[in-house]
Parts: C-alpha cells; sequence; structure tokens
C-alpha cells in the first residue's frame, strides 16, 4: 500500500486504542467541580466530642443522659466538627491527587505514542505528495489530474477497484489516506495534550485543597487542645437529667466499682449500690451549700454531728481533729460519711493522687467499697447487699432507704463495666422497689453465700 500503510500497523493501531479509551474518558478524567448537596449539620455525641476524656471515664461519658449541644461548650464542638469535615478533606484531597498523578503517568504515555504516530503520519503524507508529484511527471507529462482523492474521501470511489485498475488512482488513494491519516493523528494528539493538561491542572487544584484542608486540621486541632479541658470540666460537674447528681460523682462510683473488681473480684460491687449510699449520707457530695469540684473533691467539709452519745454513739476524738476538725468527739465526714477510726481501716486512694481524702468522691467510694466488701462476698445480690449495708449503718430503715435509690439508680443509665470473658459470671440479682424490704438476709431467692466478719 505504500508508505501510508505503516499507520495502519500493530503499533499504531494500539496507540489509536490507548488514545480513544483517553478521549472517551475510561482513562480517569481530570475532577471537575459539582455543587455540593444540602448537608444537615452534623451533631456529635458526647464520646466524639470527648474521645480521649483526662478525667472522666469514657464508658460514663458514653452513658449519660446529657445533651452535649445544652453544655455551653459550642467551641468545642465546632472545633470537633471542622476537625472531621478538616480530616475528610485530607483524604478526599489525597486520593484525587493520587488518580490524578496515576492518570499523568497514563497521560504521558499516551502522549508519548500519538506523537509518534503523528510523526509517522506526517512522514507517510509528505511521501505520498513526492509520490504524487513524481507520477505526475512521469506519466502524465502536464495532463489533468482527476480530483480522485475528493472523490475517495466523498465515497464516489472504490478503493479496491482503483488500486488494481488505475495506477493513477492508486497514488491519488496513498495521497488521500495518507492525508486522512495525519489528520487523525494531529487531532488525536491535541486530545491528549488537552487531557494531560487538564489533569495537571486537577492534580495541582487537589494539592492546594489538601495544604488547606491540612492547615483547617492543625488549626482545629489547636483549638481542641485549648478548649477539652474547660469543657470536660464543665460536663464533670454537669447534673445527669435522670439521675439528679453530677457525672464527676457517678465516674467516682464507676471507678470505685472497676477498683474492687481488680483488688477484690468475688465482691462485686456495682456502682449504683454506692450511688445509693451516696444519696443517703450526703445528696452525692452536695449536703448543705457543698459541691463536687471535677476533681471529686467537696467545696466545703461535709461533717456530721458529733457524735457525744446524746444523739448517736458516744466516739470520743481519735483523730486530734485531723479528719473532723473535732479535737473532743469524733464525727462522720465526707461525701460517704466515715468517722476517723473507720476511715484508718477502709480508706482508699481511688483517684490515684497519692493521698487518701474522706473529703474526695473519688477516695471515698473505694472506702465504701471497701467497708462492703469487707463484710459479703458477692454482694451483687440483693440479700447480701442489704446485708453489707447493716455493717455500714445499723439500721434496716437506712439499707431499705440505700437500696430504694440504688436500684432507681442501676435503670437511670446504662452503664456495665466490662468483665473478663474468662471468669465464669453470675447474674446480678436487681430487686424491684416493691420486693427491697422483703429480700432475705441470705441473699436474693433461694441464693445464699458465705459471709466474712467485719
Amino acid at each position: 500500500m505504500g508508505a501510508g500503510s505503516k499507520f495502519f500497523g500493530s503499533t499504531t493501531t494500539c496507540s489509536l486504542l490507548i488514545i480513544s479509551l483517553a478521549v472517551a474518558g475510561v482513562i480517569p478524567a481530570a475532577a471537575q467541580e459539582s455543587p455540593a448537596p444540602d448537608v444537615e449539620p452534623e451533631r456529635l455525641t458526647l464520646s466524639e466530642i470527648f474521645p480521649e476524656p483526662e478525667l472522666l471515664s469514657e464508658d460514663v461519658i458514653a452513658a449519660v443522659n446529657i445533651d452535649p449541644y445544652r453544655l455551653g461548650i459550642d467551641g468545642l464542638i465546632e472545633a470537633r466538627v471542622s476537625h472531621r469535615v478538616a480530616r475528610d478533606e485530607m483524604a478526599d484531597a489525597m486520593f484525587r491527587f493520587s488518580q490524578s498523578s496515576e492518570a499523568i503517568a497514563i497521560g504521558l504515555v499516551v502522549e508519548a505514542e500519538t506523537t509518534e504516530a503523528f510523526e509517522a503520519a506526517t512522514g507517510s503524507a509528505v511521501a505520498a505528495e513526492q509520490n504524487l508529484k513524481e507520477f505526475a511527471i512521469g506519466a502524465f507529462s502536464g495532463s489533468e489530474l482527476r480530483d480522485l482523492e475528493g472523490e475517495m474521501l466523498s465515497g464516489k470511489l472504490n478503493p479496491q477497484a482503483t488500486l488494481q485498475n488505475h495506477a493513477e488512482d492508486r497514488v491519488l488513494l496513498t495521497k488521500g489516506l495518507a492525508d486522512a491519516e495525519l489528520v487523525v493523528a494531529q487531532a488525536l494528539l491535541a486530545a491528549a495534550q488537552n487531557e494531560l493538561k487538564l489533569q495537571r491542572k486537577a492534580q495541582s487544584i487537589a494539592e492546594t485543597d489538601l495544604t488547606e484542608a491540612q492547615e483547617k486540621f492543625a488549626l482545629a486541632a489547636s483549638q481542641i487542645e485549648e478548649l477539652s479541658a474547660a469543657a470536660e470540666i464543665r460536663l464533670a460537674t454537669t447534673k445527669d437529667p435522670k439521675l439528679g447528681f453530677t457525672v464527676v460523682a457517678l465516674d467516682a462510683y464507676y471507678n470505685a466499682e472497676l477498683f474492687m473488681a481488680e483488688a477484690d473480684p468475688n465482691c462485686g460491687v456495682q456502682w449504683w449500690q454506692l450511688a445509693g449510699i451516696g444519696r443517703v449520707e450526703s445528696i452525692h457530695g452536695t449536703h448543705g451549700t457543698s459541691k463536687l469540684k471535677s476533681n471529686g473533691v467537696t467545696t466545703r467539709r461535709i461533717l456530721g454531728p458529733p457524735l457525744d452519745g446524746e444523739e448517736f454513739l458516744a466516739i470520743p476524738d481519735t483523730d486530734g481533729g485531723k479528719l473532723d476538725g473535732d479535737i473532743v468527739w469524733d464525727r462522720a465526714v465526707g461525701p460517704m460519711q466515715f468517722i476517723p477510726g473507720s476511715w484508718r481501716i477502709f480508706s482508699g486512694d481511688g483517684d490515684g493522687d497519692g493521698v487518701e481524702n474522706p473529703h474526695n468522691m473519688y477516695d471515698a467510694t473505694v472506702a465504701a467499697a471497701n467497708h462492703l466488701c469487707n463484710s459479703v462476698r458477692n454482694i451483687t445480690f440483693g440479700g447480701r447487699f442489704r446485708r453489707a449495708l447493716l455493717d455500714y449503718n445499723r439500721s434496716g430503715e437506712y439499707g431499705a432507704t440505700v437500696q430504694r435509690f440504688a436500684v432507681g439508680y442501676a435503670t437511670d443509665v446504662d452503664l456495665v463495666a466490662p468483665t473478663d470473658p474468662t471468669t465464669e459470671q453470675k447474674p446480678f440479682c436487681v430487686p424491684k422497689p416493691n420486693e427491697i424490704q422483703s429480700i432475705p438476709l441470705s441473699g436474693c431467692g433461694a441464693m445464699s453465700g458465705p459471709a466474712r466478719g467485719a
């Protein structure tokens, strides 16, 4: 077929296939902007706002019945949302950058292929033109040539018959094919170069977007670090509307449960049992004008009446007034109301600060758990809890009141400590409020177990 036939060889056909795929959009095209759909503002949970709390347990934060959008921590919430949005934008920009980089690599191959094809087509066209001139001079000596090229392109000429019967037609057809191939090659080269340009632009946009997202991410992270501590303090000192006491108090009760689960796995004391005691003893550290700080320490010392024998048992001073400020008579102290002598026996360091402070709810609840666990095993069972309460306070009415509050708290929040899957777990026995008075001292229903002396 002459010089022009090379353009339709196997190498060129492969090139044209790649080029056609690129032009058709099979090869990833440059990202185009589209209007973002309307999306409802994201509402975060407390756990999402405080994913790594410093003061409170993650379990407690997940369990409380508090709307974070009523806490007055809008700045932190906005920073958290911005942080999440920026994180997603970074991921999207990195993905687009990667895609455009891959497309550029393919585009460079396509550009090289189309350039080679264009150069080959140009060479074929030049050769065909030269052949035509030589044929015109040598064969026709000035005769006027037919416009076979135009006839071929318009479909009026049968190429096969022309090649077989007419030397003139053969030359003109070769020239026509070469010119057509050159036009196609030129168009495909331009398309490949344009696509490469678009992909480079897309890569540049993605890189800019990534830089902006990283800046937003860093700014939001800085704001989160600045605002988190104050916001968590606010959360800690806020009352759960169902429980009726502050989150820090709940955290202290739950912490004492976890503490005892490790220190004495056979005890089984639960946070809601300790909360029942805390409610009766000091309204969860808020008796009188006292409040609980975010670290669990009461703002004022909660002191019981002097144990001078008039209304209560007479207990002369045993601590020189160190805990209760009274050098004549002992007094019950702190949110769990320990007398100094009992504190010396059962005191604990619930917050791990190295100080055993009866006016700290974390320490006082661990001491209360120690006291209960000193009396009874598997204290979760209702009757055993009642028996332990008699050692805590020798009043049946006191025990019934504590249990009534405790049972209510157990149903107000879904807060269950994680258990060791290798340990056999016994079922909890939480009495119904109307069954509290009738629970036998030997346990819940037919269950019973050994008790230890106080």
